[in-house]
């Protein structure tokens, strides 16, 4: 039986697993967008992106924060997880 360490591990671990992904299949997108390497580097490099995606990844950030402090479980991370799939507007 796995405990909820080792559940929290493979969830993770499928996460990085499809961000690599994605971020791949969208770079192989891109490179047909003129002047993409500037335009990825600017997007890269703009901070209220960053902090968006700091605000969107905050809930799982405080599931994982939870969980390591002995708390939660994987009540806390399904929570994180309905939060970020929650609409943005």
């Amino acid at each position: 039986m796995a405990s909820i360490k080792d559940d929290l591990i493979v969830a993770l671990t499928n996460g990085w697993e499809s961000s690599l992904h994605n971020v791949d299949s969208l770079y192989q997108v891109v490179q047909f967008v003129p002047d993409w390497e500037s335009k990825v580097r600017d997007a890269l490099n703009d901070s209220h992106r960053q902090q968006g995606t700091q605000s969107r990844f905050a809930p799982m950030r405080h599931a994982v924060e939870e969980i390591l402090q002995g708390a939660g479980g994987l009540a806390a991370l399904q929570r994180a997880v309905e939060q970020m799939n929650k609409p943005r507007h």
